[in-house]
């Protein structure tokens, strides 16, 4: 699994915002080392999350690369999670950057495309044509005139058992922006769960598993016990909706704080807003 903030990465090959340093050689070339695997999650890999199998399931087969054997062909492609993780005590671990991939591999295509011509031509054979590399203006940036205003929670104290909606309110607020939140408080992992509200719904959360994760040497995130995005839709709002597990447990009381990121996808200040629920017991 990559794991990795997107925040700011919609916008950063506008060459305004970066410094381009030449190209990366032949992308086919390294494509051609590349050796897919298949693979399930081990128990470290389930403790940080991934992979998990519900009691009585089977593991679910899955394709990726190894990220020791990447670095050795493009090392740009390759992070160190201790850069997103609380420190490890022993060693780092990697993952990969497979939406950076993607780059390398449309410049392999690129590449195949020019071989395919080159034959083409020998062969006496017509070439297709291309539409020529746009040169015109440069687009502008989002409209930063917007705001965002608040988050509600509805119902604010809620039972366990119950099911509950988080709201990012704001004016003005254009479709496909994504505003990050952590979540953090007295509750844990196994009190909540995500509710999709359906396919259109492109908000998202995710839950620390505290299950094994000491025994595997790990500490929790930086970002607390949960974290995720809102992604506001054509409507211009965007919600959350959880259901709080019901387990039988007199616990008391326990919180829930919503903190929205520094910064939206957009790179405007959230001023991270924040709200608090509770939720007791049924």
């Amino acid at each position: 699994m990559a794991f990795s903030y997107l925040i700011n990465r919609k916008w950063a090959g506008d060459p305004r915002f970066t410094n381009h340093i030449g190209p990366t050689g032949s992308a086919l070339a390294k494509v051609k080392q590349l050796e897919s695997y298949y693979f399930y999650f081990n128990e470290l890999g389930q403790s940080f999350g991934y992979g998990q199998v519900e009691e009585g399931g089977s593991p679910v087969r899955q394709v990726g690369l190894i990220a020791q054997e990447l670095m050795a062909i493009e090392p740009s492609l390759v992070k160190t999670m201790d850069e997103d993780w609380a420190e490890f005590e022993t060693e780092d671990y990697y993952w990969v950057d497979y939406e950076a991939l993607q780059i390398l591999c449309l410049d392999a295509l690129n590449e195949l495309n020019e071989k395919a011509d080159n034959i083409k031509t020998q062969l006496n054979m017509p070439v297709e044509t291309y539409p020529e590399i746009y040169s015109g203006p440069m687009p502008q940036l989002p409209s930063s005139n917007y705001s965002i205003t608040g988050i509600n929670v509805n119902p604010v104290n809620a039972a366990e058992g119950t099911t509950v909606t988080w709201n990012l309110t704001g004016t003005s607020l254009p479709e496909g922006l994504r505003v990050f939140f952590k979540l953090t408080g007295t509750f844990n992992y196994l009190d909540i769960s995500r509710v999709s509200a359906g396919a259109d719904d492109k908000s998202d959360l995710q839950l620390w598993p505290e299950s094994g994760a000491e025994e595997a040497g790990l500490s929790k995130p930086k970002f607390g016990d949960a974290f995720g995005l809102f992604v506001i839709d054509s409507t211009g709002s965007a919600s959350i909706t959880m259901k709080y597990i019901k387990d039988n447990l007199a616990e008391g009381d326990e919180t829930i704080i919503m903190t929205l990121w520094p910064e939206d996808s957009f790179g405007v200040a959230t001023g991270e807003l924040s709200t608090t629920a509770t939720i007791t017991d049924s």
